[in-house]
């Protein structure tokens, strides 16, 4: 009141009101979305990447079916090598079979070709670097050591120097 008169509002401030009301209203009632495609396939992509990095670790090996390891304390890492698999009934290189024991100790022809192979593939790709010579054996324990030393020989004489022998950790008996 001024002056003992009443103040009377004017139609411009009652619109002006109304639209601040309206604007409030309006604004409860947005409803925000929350888009998750992009985070969907951003976890996915994660997950085949460290499914793909994992696999090709070279800390797990295959062990061939029926092969028995000896036991062992090591504390050295694994090297990313080929392996070469030794029991009475079969040799394996890469999963691939060579002959048996006898018939490889027999004819060491039929093992020199795929090492020499593997070590050509490995020159071939490392351009500059000298051959490393590293190879894993998979020994059954139940081998003669006079036959496993034989195939260290065999392995030494194609340029495989570093033979990693595997062996499970602890006291398997």
């Amino acid at each position: 009141m001024i002056l003992n008169e009443p103040l009377k509002t004017s139609t411009f401030t009652k619109q002006l009101v109304a639209l601040k009301h309206r604007s409030k209203r309006t604004k409860r009632n947005i409803v925000v979305g929350l888009m998750l495609t992009s985070m969907v396939d951003m976890f996915s992509l994660l997950v085949i990447f460290l499914l793909q990095s994992f696999s090709n670790s070279p800390e797990v090996m295959a062990i061939s079916k029926g092969l028995t390891l000896p036991a062992a304390v090591s504390a050295a890492s694994v090297v990313d090598a080929p392996m070469l698999t030794v029991t009475m009934d079969q040799i394996l290189l890469d999963q691939k079979e060579v002959g048996t024991a006898a018939t490889v100790l027999g004819d060491p022809n039929l093992l020199v070709k795929p090492l020499q192979e593997l070590k050509d593939r490995w020159v071939k790709a490392h351009g500059d670097q000298p051959f490393k010579g590293d190879i894993h054996l998979q020994a059954d324990r139940g081998l003669p050591s006079s036959m496993v030393s034989r195939f260290i020989g065999l392995l030494n004489s194609q340029g495989y120097d570093a033979v990693h022998l595997a062996v499970v950790n602890g006291g398997q008996k």
